[in-house]
């Protein structure tokens, strides 16, 4: 899926289509990608409307954990790439972290600030890093949930309770992860999970 945001005037901005015709774009002010969560598969498609849009199109990705730098790297404009990582569910959250690299333009950071406010987000600016903010501060939640877990001092219920209630963190487990764990398929551990091993 390829949206885009027509104009980018003053006042609250407005996605007037979304397509998945790469031509259908060439005259949009600001482009975002939300193609499934692989390097390659996101530069491709970052090739592609580079070669589409405008030179002053900004392209933005909706990665939440790949490398923006290297979208930007297969665009004549790097300096017009950015991530928007958008939190799941995206009509209750308000924060977007604003990825940008080396390279991106204080003209983009400006111009995706304004976007994100008009739609009633709160644009987070972060360098283009390994799990950018969030996850980066999500991981350490995860893994001491677990070793509560792991240690007998709680059933797996509590910190979930705990995370949602006490955080305000809306997402609870994927019913996936519930069923492979309830299933014995915890991965390395048993020899089978996501993958076999």
């Amino acid at each position: 899926m390829l949206s885009a945001c027509q104009a980018l005037t003053p006042g609250r901005p407005r996605i007037t289509r979304t397509t998945t015709r790469f031509a259908a774009l060439a005259d949009c002010d600001l482009v975002i990608e939300a193609v499934a969560e692989d390097q390659t598969l996101k530069q491709k498609v970052c090739a592609e409307l580079d070669a589409v849009c405008r030179a002053d199109t900004v392209l933005a990705s909706t990665t939440s954990s790949l490398s923006v730098t290297r979208c930007g790297e297969v665009t004549r404009h790097p300096e017009n790439v950015v991530g928007l990582h958008f939190f799941n569910p995206v009509r209750a959250m308000r924060l977007v972290e604003v990825v940008h690299t080396e390279t991106t333009s204080a003209d983009t950071l400006a111009t995706v600030q304004v976007f994100c406010e008009g739609l009633g987000k709160s644009p987070l600016r972060c360098g283009d890093r390994t799990g950018f903010i969030v996850n980066r501060l999500l991981f350490p939640y995860l893994n001491a949930a677990v070793r509560l877990v792991e240690s007998g001092e709680v059933e797996p219920r509590e910190p979930d309770t705990a995370i949602v209630r006490g955080y305000g963190f809306p997402m609870e487990p994927s019913p996936l992860l519930e069923e492979l764990a309830e299933a014995g398929q915890l991965g390395r551990k048993t020899g089978v999970g996501f993958y076999r091993y």
